[in-house]
């Protein structure tokens, strides 16, 4: 996900769209893109937040 980054950034970004927009819609945009930056770092976390509770699993020997 992180190696599109650059194409996501072209299409939030360097679009002519852009130019003339609200406000609004720019508010919009960058919360949208911030959210997609965002959503790899949140999966990171979650796999080495599952990684430490499996190892950290007691063995009571079942």
């Amino acid at each position: 996900m992180v190696a599109f980054m650059p194409a996501v950034y072209e299409l939030y970004y360097n679009q002519s769209l852009w130019d003339e927009a609200p406000a609004e819609a720019l508010a919009t945009r960058d919360n949208i893109y911030a959210t997609f930056l965002s959503l790899p770092l949140f999966m990171i976390g979650a796999v080495f937040l599952w990684s430490y509770i499996s190892t950290s699993r007691k063995d009571y020997g079942y």
